[in-house]
């Protein structure tokens, strides 16, 4: 309960478990840095991907005015955060000769998360030379990680006390069938369980993601798996709305639910990968 009620992030809390896993003698065997990379890597494309199909609903959509303050302010942030590491990394370069260019993954570790770090730290690696990047981009991201749940914990558990938040399970939340079905869908269950649609309907556009990453098959490219497999959900959603239009499809394949459920368990999986 004490865990439960301190609110740390469960992502967290296994990375950290598996750290302590390293030290039993069959560590390297069970989970070792390559693997760990390759997961952080696909679970950041699969993860973006389950998003960007998510149906935009109009109790969800946001005026330009706050799109753009929120841009804003993000764009913001991480160009101070590239700015300070920057000058960390140039610092280093004229003392001992480090890298000078590593300090920009700085707003990516701290502002994105761990599979954009990685994927620039590997960038880097193999095609500036940057001995060691991709290690150096997924302990960022970690560090990163580590102090928003330290900071961020820190202020949630403050709120509570001071009666400003309160956790789901106090609020006596419940959901009702209309969470997680809306009108027009097919049913939760029938000769193919709806889960498994919407899962493969996130490998299909990965796929096809792939696919045009191994047709332009350069190293830059594959650093942005995350947002071409965006790219193409949104044209799968174009690409039903279109079908629907024209009589072909009928029913609502597409589930939030459900697409939330695919990040969320990638998110985390992702998480505890680049920590371990």
């Amino acid at each position: 309960p004490f865990i439960r009620k301190s609110l740390i992030p469960t992502s967290l809390l296994g990375g950290l478990l598996i750290l302590l896993i390293k030290l039993l003698p069959f560590y390297d065997n069970v989970v070792n840095q390559a693997t760990m990379e390759i997961i952080t890597y696909h679970a950041l494309g699969i993860g973006f991907i389950a998003l960007g199909l998510k149906q935009a609903k109009d109790s969800q959509k946001t005026s330009a005015g706050k799109v753009m303050e929120t841009g804003i302010l993000t764009a913001a942030t991480y160009v101070i955060q590239g700015l300070v590491g920057l000058a960390v990394t140039m610092v280093l370069f004229y003392m001992i000769g480090f890298f000078p260019g590593g300090g920009v993954i700085l707003a990516l570790g701290f502002g994105q998360g761990t599979g954009q770090a990685l994927n620039y730290g590997k960038m880097y690696e193999n095609d500036f030379g940057f001995a060691g990047g991709t290690t150096w981009g997924l302990t960022i991201a970690t560090v990163g990680f580590i102090a928003a749940s330290v900071v961020g914990v820190t202020y949630m558990n403050i709120l509570r006390k001071k009666g400003k938040l309160k956790l789901r399970s106090e609020e006596g939340v419940k959901h009702t069938l209309e969470d997680y079905v809306s009108e027009g869908e097919i049913p939760l269950t029938e000769s193919v369980d709806k889960f498994t649609i919407n899962f493969c309907m996130v490998f299909l556009v990965y796929a096809i993601a792939y696919l045009i990453m191994r047709a332009v098959n350069i190293n830059l490219i594959w650093g942005f798996n995350f947002l071409i497999g965006t790219a193409m959900a949104v044209l799968m959603k174009v690409i039903f709305a279109g079908f629907k239009k024209m009589g072909l499809m009928h029913r609502e394949y597409l589930n939030n639910f459900m697409m939330n459920r695919v990040s969320g368990l990638m998110f985390d999986i992702m998480v505890v990968a680049s920590i371990a």
